[in-house]
């Protein structure tokens, strides 16, 4: 598939990334976006991102050397990075955003990053949010389901991403939920677990973060 014709796109973030080689192959299947700082990930593997998006408060210009193209933000504004690029992937077109580099270190990041699940969400953009050492990922559930595969392993931790979630059921795994309601002052949807069986998730009225192993669905 040529880059031009991609509608994936993977957004690299300053924060860690334990173990950067897979960025390598992703880059068949994915435009690659490097914000700021994480052009560092891509100089480590000798690799170059298709993008490079930044004020470059992180990353020193003089070590930049061949990204395919590179926008040069004013420090003074009211978007992150991130969000620059996001809008930026959403005015071409992109139908998922994968993001790495993007949780952990700057909290205010974290919890930021967090919140453009829900912008993206907003503008039916699929997302997913990796962490460092891409054992888990974290994405948003609004009024639908989720099933989850029979291999799964580890644990599911649902949260209500608002005041309340209405109608939340959790099938096969080790703690059911039957017509819930999750709020978001009470953890009552953290740390349950697979069972090997097939789990579904679902939430009738409301919007779930949800955090599961990577792979598991």
């Amino acid at each position: 598939m040529s880059k031009n014709i991609k509608d994936r796109a993977c957004i690299i973030g300053a924060s860690s990334i334990i173990d950067p080689r897979f960025l390598k192959n992703l880059d068949k299947d994915f435009l690659l976006v490097a914000c700021d700082g994480g052009y560092y990930h891509f100089l480590k593997e000798k690799l170059e991102p298709d993008i490079l998006v930044g004020d470059f408060d992180t990353l020193d210009e003089n070590e930049i050397k061949n990204p395919g193209v590179i926008f040069k933000l004013n420090p003074i504004k009211d978007d992150t990075d991130t969000f620059w690029a996001i809008k930026y992937l959403i005015s071409k077109g992109y139908q998922e955003i994968r993001f790495y580099g993007c949780l952990g270190q700057k909290l205010d990041h974290t919890l930021a990053n967090i919140q453009l699940l829900a912008y993206l969400k907003d503008n039916k953009v699929k997302a997913y949010l990796y962490t460092p050492d891409n054992s888990s990922v974290l994405f948003l559930l609004r009024n639908e389901s989720i099933s989850f595969k029979k291999e799964a392993k580890g644990k599911l931790s649902v949260f209500s991403y608002g005041k309340e979630a209405n109608g939340v059921y959790e099938t096969n795994l080790k703690y059911t939920l039957n017509n819930a309601t999750l709020t978001d002052s009470v953890p009552l949807g953290i740390s349950n677990e697979f069972i090997r069986q097939t789990a579904t998730l679902t939430v009738k009225d409301g919007t779930l973060l949800v955090m599961a192993p990577t792979n598991s669905f």
